[in-house]
C-alpha cells in the first residue's frame, strides 16, 4: 500500500520533468498582453496600437498613426472599445469582442449579428506599420 501511495505521489513530479521546459501557461492578463505593441491585421498591414498612457490609434504602412480616441478593455464582456468626443457629445464605440488572445496573436469578433460570427485577426509586429 505504501509503496503505491509513493507512485502516485511521485507522478506528478514525473510528468513535470519529462515534459518540455520552455512551455509554460501564459499567466498574463489581457491587458499585459495587447497594450504597447503593434498589432497589425494577419496577412494585411493595416493594424492598431494601444498606448500605455491610454490613447488608441490605427496603423497603417507608410501613414502617420491615426489617433481614434482613448481605449478601454471592458473586461465583464471581453470586447475592446474606444471613446472619442464630437462637439459636446461622448461617443463610445466598440472594436470588436476578444475571442482569444496569445503573446502573438489576438481575435476579435466584430459581427453585430448574434447568428452570425465574424472573426479578424491581428498578429504582433515589431515593423513599423
Amino acid at each position: 500500500m505504501k509503496k503505491l501511495l509513493l507512485i502516485l505521489l511521485c507522478l506528478p513530479l514525473l510528468f513535470n520533468y519529462c515534459s518540455k521546459g520552455n512551455v509554460s501557461p501564459s499567466s498574463q492578463t489581457l491587458e499585459e498582453v495587447i497594450i504597447g505593441k503593434r498589432w497589425k491585421l494577419k496577412n494585411a498591414t493595416d493594424g492598431f496600437y494601444l498606448h500605455s498612457e491610454g490613447t488608441f490609434y490605427l496603423t497603417e504602412v507608410c501613414q502617420s498613426d491615426d489617433f481614434l480616441g482613448e481605449w478601454i478593455i471592458d473586461n465583464s464582456d471581453s470586447t475592446l472599445k474606444y471613446i472619442y468626443y464630437q462637439n459636446s457629445l461622448e461617443i463610445t464605440e466598440v472594436f470588436g469582442t476578444i475571442v482569444s488572445f496569445s503573446e502573438t496573436e489576438i481575435k476579435f469578433d466584430v459581427s453585430t449579428d448574434p447568428t452570425t460570427q465574424i472573426n479578424v485577426i491581428y498578429e504582433v509586429t515589431s515593423e513599423d506599420v
